[in-house]
This record gives structure tokens, sequence and C-alpha cells, in this order.
């Protein structure tokens, strides 16, 4: 019985998160000024990471009518790596976000105007492309467990951390607090 109420209560913190996004956008200069605060990252490299999450979720909306708040993206950042273009996983998850060719690959099945001929030194080198792939790659998880938020989030990080869930909470909840909302 307690395992469902939380589960229930994570369901809930994920609604009222999208009514809030939804309701209060967050703006692009306002996750500019929260990655400056809050990571190392250089002007230019929230720039292109900010110009990948907010063209390819232009691309998603056109294609595919899906609207997702900028920030989801943010947060899983900041959950995957703080902010840090690295290699983790032993080499196997690359940048900031954290992506493994495996899902790369799937994505580019569904996105094959993000194919590209790459190694991991080149995905290192471009942090728009990895924010294209990484928000692609999300709406794909969100899409494929029937738009189910807290599904989606879990998937993206393969289900190897069951806090997994309750960090994207922690940041997107400093993030909106960073923002005013």
């Amino acid at each position: 019985m307690r395992k469902s109420g939380v589960k229930m209560h994570k369901v809930l913190l994920i609604i009222i998160m999208l009514c809030v996004s939804t309701m209060f956008a967050i703006t692009y200069d306002g996750l500019t000024e929260y990655l400056e605060e809050n990571t190392d990252m250089t002007t230019r490299r929230i720039k292109e990471v900010l110009d990948g999450i907010y063209e390819q979720l232009k691309v998603i909306e056109t294609k595919y009518s899906v609207t997702i708040a900028p920030e989801i993206m943010v947060s899983i950042m900041m959950i995957e790596t703080n902010g840090r273009n690295v290699l983790g996983d032993n080499g196997h998850s690359i940048g900031y976000f954290q992506l493994q060719f495996q899902a790369i690959w799937y994505t580019w099945e569904f996105f094959p105007e993000l194919k590209k001929d790459l190694d991991a030194n080149k995905l290192l080198s471009n942090p728009k492309y990895q924010a294209q792939l990484a928000t692609s790659y999300l709406f794909l998880m969100y899409r494929n467990t029937d738009y189910d938020l807290h599904k989606a989030i879990e998937r993206y990080n393969g289900g190897g951390d069951p806090n997994y869930l309750s960090k994207y909470i922690t940041y997107y909840k400093q993030i909106l607090i960073w923002n005013k909302i």
C-alpha cells in the first residue's frame, strides 16, 4: 500500500510541475541565468545547449504536435552531469546528457535529419547536437510510454537508478524557484 502511495505522490508532483511550467513559461534567459549560476559552463556552451534544446523542441512540436518544457531537458542535464561535458560509464555515455550510442541510433530512426557520421570526440565537441539528440530521445521515451512523463524520465536513464525521478524533481523545483515561479 505504501509503495502505491509514494508512486501516486510522484505522479501528482509531475502533474503539478507540468501545469506550472505551462502556466508560467521559464524563458531562455531564465534558463541561461540558472546555468550560469549553477554550473561551470561557459556562456557559449550554455547558448549552444539551449539552442539545441529549443530548436529540437520546435521540430518535435511541428512534427508530432507535442510540447515539452525546455526546463525538463535542463533538469536531466543537471542530473546526468551537473552541466559538464564528459565521458561517463567507462566511455559509453557521452556529453552533457550522457547519451549512449544505442540511444543515438534509436533516435536517428525517427529523426533521420539528425543522422551524422560521428564518434565520441565529435559528439563531445558539439553541445548543440547533443542537446538535439537528447531532447529527441526524451520525446521518444515520452511517446513510447503513452505520454507518461514519469516513466519517460525513468527510461531516459535506462531505469538503473531508482532515485532518478526524485533527482529530477529536485532539479526541476530548483529551476522553478530560481526563476521565481
